[in-house]
């Protein structure tokens, strides 16, 4: 789940730019590094904005093979465009070795690539035998997903899970690994790094809106993709509870659905509750529209069902909704309570019940000075504990002793590039 719904499939208002790396004679002797993504965008949030920005800043000459509109140089990172392809078997298929032959003619040749999707390994274990280092990014538990597909019987899911399993045990031998959270670490075979996919905090436009006195009604929101799930039904049907008990809030959902007959589903509920125009499916929004929404809710939700794939994830929106000054309402998994109930960020509930959702909003909204100190207390730990830059040192580290020290880490700090610059 990394980044926001929107303009994700090319990289709009990018300038190009001179690429002084490329042009400057002590820097050749810089280590050339590449990231390969068939799947994410060239604007992704976690490959561009944080991991090749902080490599960048470090010192190290950064290219990208990525989807993208043309070939460019932004924040000084060469992007490498991929077209996009006619559907998913070709991506999964020919894609991976339209990679590789970007990556080997590269000019001089990276020392590391880094890959971000399962389809790239077969490709990675021809790049390590060519002598390449390859690290590969693991960035959520694909085989926890395949049990979570319903469209595929439980036998079966457990059949292709398993499967999935014994082939990247095997297409990761000799590779080094990149995690988003220890739980999914601990599979895996040195050497390996976590990374948690935390948000940057010089992001622009992440403060909540004043909104005292409280408007009425008090506006709920959710930004990401939208499944039965994620609680598509269930925040209508929370949204109808406090209706019925004189309690109306408007609920704004933002983001694509791909679930077949879902939006219809949820168009039907709201009808039946008689939410009109209180409830909103936005649909995918740019950055900024997302972020403006964002800053004039009131309380963010996030009550993704109790399925394995879940329990041990991060969804990033949460320190989003934290970052922007928003109290959280959240599943009560226990691999999320460190960020929420510990810190007194929000509340925790049971995803499926849709009296205590019902409940926990009730207690918010009944008491604005609480959802102003729970918003300032989640904003002031994302700036100061679960941010990328306390994240990007352990990057440039694991680097460094993949080449063994060849280059020393600078701090690297993503707040000087402007994020207009490449926006999702």
């Amino acid at each position: 789940m990394t980044g926001w719904p929107g303009g994700r499939e090319n990289i709009p208002r990018m300038p190009k730019e001179p690429h002084p790396l490329a042009s400057k004679s002590e820097n050749q002797d810089r280590p050339t590094v590449c990231h390969v993504t068939t799947v994410h965008p060239a604007g992704d949030t976690r490959i561009f904005h944080k991991e090749c920005l902080s490599l960048s800043q470090a010192g190290y000459n950064v290219h990208l093979v990525a989807r993208s509109q043309a070939d460019q140089v932004i924040g000084n990172i060469r992007i490498h465009a991929l077209p996009t392809p006619a559907g998913r078997l070709e991506r999964m298929l020919v894609w991976p070795w339209l990679a590789y032959r970007k990556v080997l003619s590269l000019k001089p040749a990276p020392e590391i690539v880094h890959l971000h999707d399962p389809e790239l390994l077969p490709a990675g274990q021809a790049l390590r035998l060519k002598g390449f280092k390859v690290i590969f990014d693991v960035h959520e538990n694909v085989a926890g997903q395949i049990l979570d597909k319903r469209y595929l019987s439980r036998p079966l899911r457990q059949v292709v899970s398993l499967a999935y399993r014994i082939a990247e045990g095997f297409l990761t031998s000799g590779l080094a690994t990149v995690h988003v959270l220890d739980t999914i670490a601990d599979r895996y075979r040195p050497p390996k790094v976590v990374l948690h996919n935390f948000p940057s905090r010089c992001r622009p436009g992440m403060r909540r809106k004043s909104r005292f006195p409280q408007p009425h009604p008090p506006r709920l929101i959710y930004i990401g993709e939208i499944s039965q799930d994620r609680g598509a039904l269930v925040m209508i049907h929370a949204a109808a509870e406090l209706d019925k008990r004189g309690f109306p809030c408007e609920l704004r959902l933002i983001g694509p659905i791909y679930e077949a007959g879902l939006e219809d589903r949820m168009r039907k509920a709201i009808v039946q509750a008689g939410l009109g125009n209180r409830v909103n499916l936005m649909g995918r929004l740019d950055y900024e529209q997302a972020m403006e929404e964002l800053s004039a809710a009131d309380v963010g939700l996030c009550l993704l069902a109790p399925v394995p794939n879940y329990f041990n994830s991060l969804p990033t929106k949460v320190l989003e909704y934290m970052q922007t000054g928003l109290p959280v309402v959240a599943s009560d998994f226990p691999c999320w309570r460190q960020y929420i109930a510990a810190t007194g960020a929000g509340v925790h509930v049971p995803p499926q019940d849709v009296s205590s959702i019902a409940d926990a909003v009730q207690f918010l909204l009944a008491d604005p000075a609480r959802i102003a100190k729970m918003g300032e207390i989640g904003r002031g730990v994302v700036e100061t504990r679960f941010c990328w830059e306390k994240e990007s040192p352990k990057l440039l580290a694991f680097y460094g002793k993949l080449l063994k020290g060849r280059l020393e880490a600078k701090p690297a700090n993503p707040c000087n590039q402007s994020y207009s610059k490449c926006s999702e």
